[in-house]
């Protein structure tokens, strides 16, 4: 169990750390480099034909290369090491399914059977998305899950004749909220597991709780809100379209400098700027290049 329990001095003990590391060191200049760099080639790798595997195992090379860590820093994060290893293994499994055609096949059972039914599509909504929520529990992460059975289910919707709108948000919301159904159910779930504080039983346990209240929510009240917002929502963000033009010049002028606030904010202890001074710094930038007047 976490010894610390009550964090009321953190802001000070964090405020003193923060002073005693000073300006920002080279190696964390490096390693701030090495992330962005790693970080863009996961999000932009299929274009350059380089894996997320690839990009991850340069970023670990550049890191310790350059002594920025050594192996032994990356040895002893056994809670790191933990979650990665069998999450790694799940996910293979979860790989295997899709190459042996499990999901495919589960796929079309459910949808003959779904059409074998003669029920109202409300009723057909309910079954959809229960199987869909709990069909997670074959599937490692929520990417995987998505990557999977989606589509499959949002053409079940459709031909249930489940309103479009609908089907598509609501197994969004879904996916969502599977996240915590188990500890490999998402990469978070795995990392909160992997430091030992809660008990696979437990996890199960909760899980399984947590997403009986989530679905009585979302089904009875959530279902009625939804119906009205989603209407009101989608009307508004058609007329916001319509009036909206592509970025101007000063959205964009305005989007840079904001960027480049928040980065000082968030930096302001290491480079020695407060957050008046940045603020002030940002409304200059704004009223001199007559962004707003």
């Amino acid at each position: 169990m976490p010894k610390t329990k009550y964090t009321r001095d953190a802001p000070i003990k964090a405020k003193k750390k923060l002073e005693q590391m000073d300006l920002v060191k080279r190696n964390e200049w490096m390693m701030l480099g090495t992330m962005l760099v790693t970080v863009t080639l996961w999000i932009f790798g299929e274009r350059v034909d380089i894996s997320t595997l690839a990009a991850t195992m340069m970023g670990l090379s550049v890191v310790l290369i350059l002594r920025m860590l050594s192996w032994d820093n990356s040895l002893s994060e056994k809670p790191a090491w933990n979650p990665l290893t069998w999450f790694a293994m799940f996910l293979g499994m979860a790989d295997q399914l899709n190459v042996l055609g499990v999901k495919p096949w589960f796929s079309r059972r459910v949808g003959s059977f779904m059409k074998s039914l003669a029920i109202r599509w409300y009723i057909q909504l309910l079954i959809l998305q229960t199987m869909y929520f709990f069909t997670h529990y074959l599937i490692v992460g929520q990417t995987t899950h998505i990557a999977a059975l989606y589509q499959a289910f949002l053409k079940m919707h459709l031909t249930a004749k489940v309103p479009g709108t609908l089907s598509t948000l609501l197994l969004a919301y879904n996916t969502d909220l599977f996240g915590a159904l188990n500890h490999y159910s998402s990469g978070h779930a795995a990392i909160y597991y992997g430091d030992g504080y809660v008990k696979l039983r437990d996890f199960f346990k909760l899980g399984i709780l947590m997403a009986f209240i989530n679905m009585t929510i979302w089904g009875l009240v959530g279902a009625l809100w939804l119906k009205q917002y989603t209407k009101d929502a989608l009307i508004m963000a058609k007329n916001k379209l319509e009036q909206m033009d592509l970025i101007k010049r000063n959205e964009g002028m305005m989007l840079g400098t904001m960027l480049v606030n928040v980065t000082l904010w968030i930096f302001e202890e290491r480079l020695d700027i407060s957050t008046l001074a940045a603020a002030m710094m940002g409304i200059s930038v704004v009223l001199i290049l007559r962004v707003l007047s």
